[in-house]
């Protein structure tokens, strides 16, 4: 990290870009999509050449577009004080200055992607940035970096450390301001709890649920509900986690959702024709079939897949367990409910609903895999 960036200097750091008269970008984007995209797919094979990294990367064009248009609508504010008789007559100003030095620490899931939506607002509001991306993720940032700076990026904006090891004395240092971290609750915890006075900004997965009613169109719902437990090899803390299905079409409704997930295509990341690649290693392959044989054994009925497979080490063929408590009952993180005992391939949760639990690449905590740093 250098000893006195732009930002910490308090000069603003600015980026030479063509605007129309409304603020609007027109000028180009350097383009080094392809050697990206195929650094994605190669080094996290969770995103298929192009079912996923193209998009991705499509995804991070416009981020850092958006990012630049937004640079040049940056305002203060005029603040009338005549609310109270001591402020009549008086008019405050708010203005906005650079915070600093920003600290972002991004995970395996979406390296490039969640890189821009730190560093491009990072840069537009005139900071600097320190960046950490997972070690499990490292080349397709790097890739993305290298095209950032030949952008003319100014000396010193743009900083990229590489390890777990740097991790803590990073978001310490006392020439960080702020630290932006994407991962696991217990990371978010730790970095919360040793940043002192600095300001954080934590996105710490999810585990919205998914409702489907008797009335919903079953074929339209069981497709997204199957697509997106299964996008990325499950491995985003926004895939389908939990579907809780009205009892009168849970039947119904298990068999297109078996069928749709049978029918996605699972292979070689690098293939075309694949739709989903593998997980991120063979550490988490071994953590999601240790989930698996445990939620059997606690007497879930696998209704397909779940098995280890010969395409590399982190391959592992989709699953969808039904039947017992906790669905995947392996998550003995407090993160499912138990609401009594098991009934017929489903757990009751009150009312005329039903819950199930889809589940590939671990759903919950696919991103704590990733950035334990």
């Amino acid at each position: 990290m250098p000893t006195d960036t732009p930002a910490k200097a308090g000069q603003t750091i600015t980026v030479d870009v063509d605007v129309d008269a409304d603020g609007n970008l027109t000028g180009p984007i350097p383009d080094s999509r392809e050697n990206t995209v195929l650094a994605i797919t190669a080094a996290c094979g969770i995103w298929a050449l192009t079912a996923g990294a193209v998009l991705l990367i499509t995804a991070t064009a416009h981020t850092i577009r958006l990012s630049a248009e937004e640079a040049v609508r940056i305002e203060g504010e005029h603040v009338p004080m005549d609310a109270s008789p001591v402020g009549a007559g008086k008019v405050g100003m708010v203005l906005r200055f650079p915070v600093g030095v920003v600290a972002a620490i991004t995970p395996f899931n979406g390296p490039v992607h969640l890189t821009a939506h730190k560093l491009g607002p990072a840069l537009a509001a005139g900071n600097s940035i320190v960046l950490k991306p997972s070690p499990k993720a490292p080349l397709s940032v790097h890739a993305f970096i290298e095209a950032v700076l030949e952008a003319d990026i100014p000396d010193g904006a743009v900083n990229v450390l590489y390890g777990d090891g740097v991790a803590p004395g990073l978001v310490s240092d006392p020439r960080v301001d702020f630290v932006s971290f994407t991962g696991s609750i217990p990371v978010g915890k730790a970095i919360r709890n040793n940043v002192g006075m600095k300001r954080v900004a934590l996105e710490l997965g999810g585990v919205g649920p998914t409702f489907v009613s008797d009335d919903a169109d079953l074929k339209v719902a069981a497709t997204a509900c199957a697509r997106n437990a299964m996008m990325i090899a499950g491995q985003s803390c926004v895939s389908v986690q939990n579907v809780y299905v009205k009892r009168t079409a849970h039947d119904a409704f298990l068999d297109l959702l078996v069928n749709e997930i049978e029918a996605i295509r699972f292979g070689d990341p690098l293939e075309t024709s694949t739709e989903v690649g593998t997980l991120i290693d063979d550490g988490a392959a071994e953590r999601v079939m240790g989930m698996i044989d445990r939620a059997v054994n606690d007497g879930a009925t696998l209704l397909c897949g779940g098995h280890r497979n010969l395409l590399s080490a982190a391959g592992l063929d989709p699953a969808l367990s039904l039947g017992q408590q906790c669905g995947l009952g392996a998550l003995a993180d407090g993160t499912c409910r138990r609401d009594g005992p098991c009934e017929r391939r489903l757990t009751p949760t009150g009312g005329d609903g039903v819950k199930s639990h889809p589940a590939t690449a671990g759903n919950r905590g696919a991103e704590e895999g990733g950035v334990r740093q």
